[in-house]
């Protein structure tokens, strides 16, 4: 799965792994939800690579990391494991369910961005990442969109993350595990304004990767919009939709003092899972519910290739969203613009490719 030549290192926490281990980014309870843990998967294409495919068994789909850091995170998989089956069965989750779940997109994002890019495809891309699985657990606002469909037999999908707009900006992809489908989304200040929480007036990417947050923040509404999330996707879905602030809170600690937001926060600057149905918008609170299961089932012979197209719309929207800062030296901020351009031309190309054969 590597190459000797490449650099290794954890997925977790980015240094030398310690221990002799692997993670399963997908990991093995899954794939076997799913069917045979020892059945092929096609991965691919890739640019830094002799061949552009390769087969691997599902579970030989694994990357380094410290014995510990894999370890650390045995009890999140744990959670996410119950949750995710109840999902799959339609059954009664709670808000903290589902926070849970949502700590295991970001880990599942992170570690497929790393994985894939980082490791496979040796970096072609040559991007530097500034942060690894342990650092990007809870600490942006993320989405996750939950849609069935007809279909009744085992699959496990991935979707868009083999994608250079992924490669550059790894903050949207889709998750299809049987019946359901799943598309995770995740940035700073998703859904803070909708959700009625401090927002800022502008934000900028610095040349080191890191973002740059007007300050102070604009105060919020106090109230949730309808829809949470104001991107173009279909709404016949149930979106859950949670605000992280914090890693703001310390340096912006004023901006969330109001009393709405302390009745919203569950834990650790993470408000309570929104859940909106069609047109009803509302916060988890208190114990299990069924409001979750979406109303409309989607024919899966189409639905796949509509979520396909879905996605690579929503990381071109995601690409959008972010501007170069007006100080990065001129020669990086057109590196930047036409980075995103052509990752948004690739996307574009690709759905185009998959309307012709949906015809």
């Amino acid at each position: 799965m590597r190459n000797k030549n490449h650099q290794r290192f954890c997925v977790f926490c980015g240094g030398v792994p310690k221990g002799k281990n692997n993670e399963h980014v997908v990991p093995r309870w899954l794939i076997e939800v799913t069917g045979n843990p020892k059945r092929p998967m096609q991965l691919g294409p890739f640019i830094n690579q002799d061949e552009p495919f390769m087969q691997i068994a599902f579970d030989q789909f694994r990357f380094p990391a410290c014995s510990n850091c894999n370890a650390a995170y045995a009890h999140l998989e744990g959670q996410a494991r119950r949750v995710l089956e109840k999902l799959l069965e339609l059954d009664i989750v709670s808000g903290q369910e589902l926070d849970s779940l949502l700590n295991w997109f970001d880990k599942l994002r992170v570690g497929l961005w790393l994985g894939f890019h980082h490791l496979l495809d040796k970096n072609y891309w040559n991007i530097t990442p500034n942060f690894h699985i342990s650092d990007r657990i809870g600490t942006t606002d993320r989405v996750l969109m939950i849609y069935r469909t007809t279909n009744s037999k085992s699959r496990l999908y991935l979707t868009g993350v083999n994608t250079p707009a992924f490669a550059l900006s790894p903050t949207c992809f889709t998750l299809t595990v049987n019946n359901l489908v799943l598309t995770n989304l995740s940035a700073d200040f998703l859904v803070s304004r909708r959700a009625g929480l401090p927002y800022p007036k502008s934000i900028c990417l610095r040349e080191n990767g890191l973002l740059d947050i007007s300050n102070p923040l604009l105060p919020g509404e106090k109230r949730i919009a309808n829809p949470i999330m104001g991107y173009n996707y279909d709404r016949r879905c149930t979106v859950v939709a949670q605000p992280i602030y914090r890693k703001y809170l310390e340096i912006m600690a004023e901006s969330y003092s109001s009393e709405y937001i302390v009745q919203s926060t569950l834990v650790d600057g993470r408000v309570r899972p929104i859940m909106q149905i069609e047109g009803e918008v509302m916060n988890f609170v208190g114990g299990g519910t069924l409001d979750w299961v979406p109303k409309h089932v989607h024919d899966s012979h189409t639905f796949y290739h509509t979520s396909a197209i879905q996605t690579f719309r929503l990381q071109n929207d995601m690409l959008q969203r972010v501007r170069i800062c007006k100080d990065v030296p001129k020669d990086n901020r057109r590196a930047f613009n036409t980075n995103s351009r052509e990752c948004i031309k690739v996307n574009t190309e690709i759905i185009s490719w998959i309307k012709e054969r949906m015809i």
